[in-house]
Parts: C-alpha cells; structure tokens; sequence
C-alpha cells in the first residue's frame, strides 16, 4: 500500500516540475538545509537550557519562549521541503531502510517534544526529555545525512 502511494505521488506535478528543473531543486534543497540548521540549531541551545548547560541565566523559560517559536516555524518549512524533495524519488526513498529510521527519530523527537509541553517548568522529568530531544534530534541529522550515501 505505502509502495502504491509513492509510485502515485512520483507522478505529482511539483515532484516532476522539481525533477526536471535545474534551479528550483537545488534551491528547495538549499531551503531544507537551511531549516534544518535552524531547527537543530534551536532545539539543541533550548536542550542545553534545560539541562542547566549555562546555570541558570538566561533563565530556561526566556530561552525557550524565544526560541521555539522560530523551532516551529523552521520546523515547517522542514517538513513542506522535505516533502517536496521526497516527492521526486518517493519509490527510491521508501525502500531506503535509512529514510524509513530518519521518519521513525524524527516522529519519535516530535513526540518527546510534545510530551514535553505537557511537563511543568519544574518537573524533574524535563532533563531527560531534553537530553532525549538531543539524541532523537541529532540522529535525525545523522539519518538524514546518510540518506543520500546509502541509496
């Protein structure tokens, strides 16, 4: 079944048009760096907050509320290129155990933040929820790196 959706969405037009265009997939590509860079960048100093890396100033609610607004703005524009590049390939990449491991770490990291919304700023399960969100987030990057190594 999931095989049938992605040999459906390889005959999407976005996918095709990116295919096909010399400049639009390089900068779609340069698009999910970027927001990437920006969503590890962010959730990794929000992490190091929590985990007390800097003491207690700035404190870790001012660091948080600042970024994770930018998290989830980065975050989307993430997941909108990321889509957009697994449109070009979805057969190729669903038969790639690496990407299939990339989606399991970044649903996984998704639910640990989520979960960790729910924890109040004095919860003491909040260090392990933010070292966690260092690991899943980190081994994102990691998958998604070798993704296009071990086609």
């Amino acid at each position: 079944m999931i095989e049938a959706l992605a040999a459906e969405l390889a005959q999407w037009g976005p996918g095709l048009f990116l295919k096909t265009s010399v400049w639009l997939y390089p900068l779609v590509n340069a698009l999910h760096i970027l927001a990437i860079g920006a969503v590890l960048t962010s959730v990794l100093l929000m992490d190091a907050s929590v985990l007390g890396f800097w003491g207690r100033s700035p404190g870790q609610q001012a660091v948080i509320a600042l970024l994770r607004p930018v998290t989830i703005f980065a975050l989307v524009l993430a997941l909108v290129s990321g889509f957009l590049l697994f449109s070009v390939r979805p057969v190729d990449y669903i038969a790639n155990p690496v990407f299939r491991l990339k989606l399991v770490l970044l649903a996984l990291a998704l639910v640990n933040a989520l979960i960790f919304l729910a924890f109040s700023p004095q919860s003491i399960l909040r260090k392990p929820a933010a070292a966690l969100s260092a690991v899943l987030w980190l081994g994102v990057l990691v998958a998604g790196r070798f993704v296009g190594f071990l086609d």
